[in-house]
């Protein structure tokens, strides 16, 4: 016999030393289930009173009515309303064909019998939905469409916020705006965190100034000749944005050839250790002052 099985037994049945004897509460029944599982239920606070489902699912029919419901002339907590709605949900998700057989049985009620909401007006608010607009309490917003200016393709918003959007999305803004030389560049988390590590050692630098035509720099050490670029996981990956990777690799390829050295280290690297990226420009500067 298995720690949960319930086996009804006669009225002369021989009870075992680990088996316990109980008394449907329900239609009278005897049955036997294991000692050990029936302690451990004990235990939990949910003691075992019938020999079934059907029993215990009978039982609850009657015994909970009116007044005998613990719960009678209260309500739920909206804490407990929630923890009740997720047990549903997991409910429904074990046993989906509760939820066909409810749904089935429901087909064609409403559930707020006394309200009918007509097609196409808001449940709650006495206002419209149209084609192109919401019309709500607080005002109407607008739907508009715009062509992306790097891939062409067509998007929408809300008209004030796609108002001054030139792209569709996040990567075709960053293969449009990668490689152009401003000299207004924003300093980064990443850079201010270098910047402070060539502070602390007293290197000569200048910031995002442009070589070689090519594009603007993150870091120049003009007394060594060397250029140090802090590149963003995401923006740089080439997984996300291959054109910029390569614009990456041919800013190298035209640095080196000009005579400079250069750097380049990733964010997770700076953030990791910002004191270890510029150690290793640091070990450069001597290994050429060695050879000199």
């Amino acid at each position: 016999m298995s720690s949960v099985s319930r086996k009804i037994v006669e009225k002369d049945y021989i009870v075992g030393e680990f088996e316990k004897l109980l008394v449907c509460q329900q239609c009278g029944i005897l049955f036997v289930v294991q000692r050990s599982y029936y302690n451990w239920m004990k235990k939990r606070g949910t003691p075992i009173k019938f020999h079934n489902m059907k029993c215990n699912s009978e039982y609850q029919k009657t015994a909970f009515l009116g007044e005998k419901n613990p719960f009678y002339g209260k309500k739920h907590t909206g804490k407990m309303k929630e923890e009740l709605s997720e047990i549903q949900r997991q409910r429904y998700k074990e046993y989906p064909e509760i939820k066909q057989r409810i749904s089935e049985k429901r087909k064609g009620q409403h559930n707020s019998p006394e309200t009918e909401f007509k097609k196409g007006q808001h449940p709650s608010l006495d206002t419209e939905f149209k084609k192109g607009h919401l019309s709500l309490k607080k005002g109407k917003f607008t739907i508009a469409g715009k062509i992306c200016e790097l891939c062409g393709g067509n998007y929408r918003g809300k008209s004030c916020v796609i108002k001054n959007r030139k792209y569709c999305n996040r990567k075709c803004a960053g293969l449009a705006n990668a490689g152009k030389s401003s000299g207004t560049n924003k300093n980064t988390s990443i850079e201010l965190l270098v910047e402070e590590q060539l502070k602390r050692w007293d290197l000569e630098y200048d910031k995002h100034i442009p070589l070689c035509k090519i594009g603007n720099v993150d870091f120049f050490l003009p007394r060594h000749n060397i250029i140090i670029e802090c590149d963003g996981d995401y923006w740089h990956n080439p997984k996300y944005f291959p054109e910029t990777a390569q614009n990456d690799a041919t800013k190298n390829l035209v640095w080196n050839f000009n005579g400079y050295k250069v750097f380049r280290f990733w964010e997770h690297e700076i953030n990791k250790s910002p004191k270890k990226c510029v150690n290793k420009v640091l070990k450069y500067i001597k290994k050429v002052a060695e050879w000199g």
